[in-house]
């Protein structure tokens, strides 16, 4: 239902949530996200072992990993998937309007 609502609300013009600049950003950095996030969880595995460690510390590597993911999402964005794709996307063409026809007037 949110999805739906959204889009009806940028089908009609009007300003939502997701035209904000940090939901922008995420949308942006979101397929990074994708690929770093397998290696930083292989890597966290190979790095913890069988370590355990208490709520409060257990929970901040738990964000410090995943703002590290994230920052990787936002490096294969901005140097990687933005450079190409100035680089190497087509322009979008405009469409030229059509002219509507004009009735011909009868002459006599």
């Amino acid at each position: 239902m949110l999805i739906a609502t959204a889009a009806a609300g940028d089908a009609a013009g009007r300003s939502t949530f997701l035209q904000s600049r940090p939901m922008q950003w995420l949308g942006d950095t979101s397929f990074g996200f994708c690929l770093c996030q397998g290696v930083v969880i292989f890597w966290v595995r190979q790095m913890m072992h069988n370590a355990t460690f208490t709520t409060p510390v257990a929970l901040l590597y738990i964000v410090g990993f995943f703002g590290l993911t994230l920052l990787g999402g936002w490096a294969l964005y901005s140097l990687v998937k933005k450079p190409m794709m100035d680089r190497f996307a087509r322009p979008r063409r405009k469409v030229a309007a059509v002219p509507e026809p004009v009735a011909a007037t009868p002459t006599m």
